[in-house]
């Protein structure tokens, strides 16, 4: 299943014609600009998908409820599903190469033979471990329910607990999901959840202080470009529904209206001004500068929940949702 989306220029040129009957003709002329044609992969199962995560424009991975693990190698026109972990819902994964990948749910589990088989690399045994960013092979942070934060410094071997200040929050720590994390280096980052909290480490997650948000609803994923440039996207049913933007990294945060009352569940960008938004009810939303104005893409057919983007390249991204749907996006400057 292919999805069109054009953008056209129209020029408008009017000439007066006196002695004609017509005393004016308007003349249309139709430039293409951008074709971005999303197409609907087969993933080869029913299951909701949750997240995604590609190391190159080929090589990815998918999980989602029920321990489905998917993987292709062809940059999704074939998805494999691999041995997965029975009746256990995943909500996150990290590939660090072909053969590295991280899964996370009720527990960290890894693979280093590109899922051969699995092992058990972190466990409390009632943990929901929502997401997580590795900087590098060694270096990753994992965030979860109940303000959980942990932190590998040798690719998963072990793990060490981080605190958030209790002291510093409106709510119990146990009530503050966090759902969202993003790294810039070794030592700044940020963590997000529920009732709008925004954490951030500039010493690698032996502390963290509150930046202000502007908002008390649930944010769901944050990604940034550079220490100073960011983006956080959030739950909110309302008309006048915005997504977050700070220049300062994180000192503050601006509102930017997107012109849906959708959910926010995922955010990606490539650089300073192109990113992209995907929400519930299949609505996907990008910008070109930078997040000031955004634009609705394209609404999917059966309005399935978005809940996770990941791009390569300008060019080249995947979105995963309900009911095992895949869509990948790339750009051509003629329609097809």
């Amino acid at each position: 299943m292919v999805f069109i989306l054009g953008q056209i220029s129209i020029k408008v040129i009017a000439y007066d014609n006196y002695g004609d009957s017509a005393s004016a003709m308007i003349e249309l002329y139709l430039d293409n600009v951008l074709y971005q044609t999303w197409v609907q992969q087969s993933s080869g199962t029913p299951n909701n998908l949750k997240a995604v995560d590609f190391i190159d424009s080929n090589t990815g991975w998918a999980v989602g409820s029920s321990g489905t693990i998917l993987n292709t190698t062809d940059g999704g026109s074939n998805w494999s599903t691999m041995l997965g972990f029975s009746g256990a819902d995943l909500n996150e994964v990290v590939a660090i190469n072909s053969d590295t990948v991280f899964f996370f749910g009720t527990e960290v589990w890894m693979t280093t033979n590109g899922g051969s088989n699995y092992s058990t690399s972190y466990s409390t045994g009632s943990q929901d471990w929502n997401s997580a960013y590795f900087i590098d092979s060694n270096t990753g942070y994992v965030v979860g329910s109940g303000g959980a934060i942990i932190k590998t410094a040798d690719g998963g071997d072990s793990w060490t607990v981080q605190t958030l200040d209790s002291a510093t929050t409106n709510h119990d720590l146990n009530d503050i999901d966090l759902l969202g994390v993003y790294f810039v280096d070794s030592n700044t980052g940020w963590a997000v959840g529920k009732f709008g909290y925004i954490f951030n480490t500039t010493d690698g997650g032996s502390s963290w202080s509150i930046q202000i948000s502007g908002t008390q609803s649930r944010i769901y994923d944050v990604h940034f470009v550079d220490s100073n440039i960011g983006w956080a996207v959030q739950h909110s049913w309302s008309s006048n529904n915005t997504i977050l933007k700070t220049t300062d990294g994180g000192s503050t945060w601006s509102h930017h209206f997107t012109g849906t009352q959708k959910i926010q569940y995922g955010v990606h960008f490539i650089d300073s001004d192109s990113g992209w938004v995907v929400t519930n009810d299949g609505q996907i939303l990008s910008t070109t500068d930078g997040g000031t104005n955004w634009s609705i893409d394209i609404s999917l057919p059966l309005e399935p929940n978005l809940y996770d983007v990941h791009f390569v390249d300008s060019n080249t991204g995947w979105t995963v949702s309900d009911f095992g749907l895949i869509y990948k996006l790339t750009d051509t400057t003629d329609p097809p």
